[in-house]
C-alpha cells in the first residue's frame, strides 16, 4: 500500500477536468461535455459540492453554444443555486453574468437586465474587478437594447476604464461599439 490508491479519484478527477477545459477551449463541446459528466459522476454534488456548481457551469457552457439554450438556462441556474448554497459569491456572480448574457443572445434584454444587476451588485460589494467588467459590458448593451441611453452610457464607460489597463481587449470592444451605436443614435 504505497498510497497511490488513495489519491486515484482525485488525480482522475483532476485529468478529466483539464481535459475538458481544453476540449472546452477547443469547441470540442461533445468531448468536453463527457469529460464535465464523469467529473461529476467521480465527484458528485454531495461529495464535492464546489466541484459540481464548477461542471454545471461549464456544462451550461456547453449547452449554449450546441444551441441548447433551455438546458443552458438550467444549468446556470443550478449552478449558481449551488455557488449560493456554499457562500462563493465569485462563481454566483459569474452564473448572474452568464444567465444575462444568454437572455441578451436570445434577444431578451429586459430579462437579462436583472442577472447583470444582481451580477453587478455582488462584483461591486465583494470586490470582483474582472467579472464586474464582463458583467458591465454586457449591462451596457443590454441597457442600450432596451432604450435606457444614460445607463448604457455609463455601463460601458465603465466597462472601458476597467478593461482598457486590464488589456481586455474583447469587453473593450464591446463597450466601444456600445458608444458608437448611441452616438449614432
Amino acid at each position: 500500500a504505497d498510497g497511490r490508491a488513495a489519491d486515484e479519484p482525485d488525480t482522475h478527477l483532476q485529468a478529466q477536468i483539464v481535459l475538458g477545459s481544453c476540449a472546452l477551449r477547443l469547441a470540442d463541446y461533445e468531448r468536453a461535455g463527457r469529460c464535465f459528466r464523469r467529473a461529476l459522476a467521480i465527484a458528485p454534488q454531495e461529495r464535492h459540492p464546489h466541484n459540481a456548481a464548477a461542471m454545471f457551469l461549464n456544462l451550461a457552457l456547453i449547452e449554449k453554444a450546441l444551441g441548447r439554450f433551455e438546458e443552458a438556462r438550467s444549468l446556470h441556474i443550478r449552478s449558481m443555486h449551488q455557488y449560493e448554497r456554499l457562500g462563493d459569491v465569485g462563481g454566483q456572480a459569474l452564473c448572474c453574468n452568464n444567465l444575462g448574457d444568454l437572455e441578451l443572445e436570445l434577444g431578451n434584454p429586459r430579462a437579462a437586465v436583472p442577472y447583470l444587476r444582481e451580477g453587478l451588485a455582488l462584483c461591486d460589494r465583494h470586490g470582483l474587478v474582472g467579472t464586474r467588467m464582463l458583467v458591465l459590458a454586457n449591462l451596457s448593451e443590454a441597457s442600450l437594447l432596451v432604450g435606457d441611453d444614460d445607463d448604457a452610457e455609463s455601463h460601458a464607460r465603465r466597462a472601458l476604464d476597467s478593461a482598457e489597463p486590464a488589456g481586455n481587449r474583447a469587453v473593450g470592444c464591446v463597450a466601444k461599439l456600445v458608444l458608437a451605436r448611441l452616438a449614432l443614435r
